[in-house]
């Protein structure tokens, strides 16, 4: 991951704090968990999420904002979030995903990126029949992968579980019919969930 900036992403597990991923997932209404989500040292959220209306579900605070690059993305004012970091998927858009770059980090100078050329190092693993063209990780998982990457030990997850067709807040990215939420799913509870590095709440 390249950086404009030094991002403290270690800080949660070195001085014992907690984080949890809140993903976009219709199942995020079923409880009012928004208390519990506030309570976490670092929330992060991704691509289009929203607090508005739904605090009592998903809470309030966002530490880190992860994005997918792309237009189908609102731009947020730098107040919404305290980092952000860019994800330039690796798929069949991704050469004209890799133009929009410097407009993105123009308006967010902080801005971390996850390069394209990491997330196939991804899709490359035994568990992934993934082909580009037709198939992607979602900005979750690559998410989940690069933390573990750079050290952090244990992370909660809260509403991942995808739909194809929505999200639970009305700003959904296009292209969700090309994820395979289940063996993304699969991945997780067989290497970190078993193991207690992902915890669901």
């Amino acid at each position: 991951m390249s950086s404009s900036k030094s991002l403290n992403l270690h800080s949660g597990d070195v001085n014992g704090g907690s984080i949890v991923f809140v993903g976009n997932g219709t199942a995020v209404t079923d409880k009012k968990m928004g208390e519990k989500i506030d309570s976490f040292d670092t929330v992060v959220r991704f691509n289009n999420y929203q607090t508005e209306g739904f605090e009592e579900y998903v809470g309030t605070k966002t530490n880190i904002w992860i994005t997918r690059i792309c237009d189908t993305i609102k731009l947020r004012p730098e107040d919404d979030f305290d980092e952000i970091i860019g994800v330039i998927n690796y798929c069949k858009w991704t050469n004209a995903i890799l133009p929009a770059v410097p407009k993105w980090v123009t308006r967010y100078p902080e801005m971390s990126l996850i390069k394209h050329t990491h997330v196939k190092t991804y899709i490359e693993e035994p568990e992934f029949k993934f082909h580009p063209s037709i198939n992607w990780l979602t900005v979750g998982f690559i998410a989940l992968k690069t933390f573990f990457d750079i050290g952090w030990e244990k992370i909660h997850i809260y509403g991942y579980g995808g739909d194809i067709n929505k999200h639970y807040h009305p700003h959904p990215v296009g292209g969700q019919e090309h994820h395979r939420f289940d063996l993304e799913a699969d991945y997780i509870k067989n290497k970190w969930e078993e193991k207690g590095k992902v915890v669901r709440i």
